[in-house]
């Protein structure tokens, strides 16, 4: 499976928050480019998953469950991944992915 698929599913089955910027990121982070294609594909098919995108007043897009008030929640995965210095870290992609969920598992 590709990153972009890796990332959003593990996303996905952990019921998180994201936007675009949090997938570039990501992949900036694990010295990939970001297949911005796919990822779009991908967030058009994200409704099967009880999952939808929302637009803020400041045309900021949160992709997140449908139960979820996505301007309540209080962390930013870049700002995880920017206090935990993933960029530094010599791991693979996977583990950085598992690290990022793992954080938010355990403070939320």
């Amino acid at each position: 499976m590709s990153l972009t698929k890796d990332f959003v599913a593990n996303i996905v089955s952990n019921r998180l928050v994201f936007t675009e910027q949090d997938y570039v990121n990501f992949m900036n982070i694990c010295n990939k480019k970001a297949d911005i294609v796919e990822f779009k594909k991908l967030k058009s098919e994200i409704s099967n998953y009880n999952y939808k995108v929302s637009n803020s007043f400041f045309g900021k897009e949160f992709i997140h469950p449908n139960e979820v008030n996505p301007y309540r929640i209080n962390y930013n995965l870049t700002d995880i991944m920017n206090e935990m210095k993933l960029k530094n870290q010599k791991i693979n992609a996977d583990d950085k992915l598992t690290k990022i969920i793992n954080y938010l598992q355990i403070s939320i």
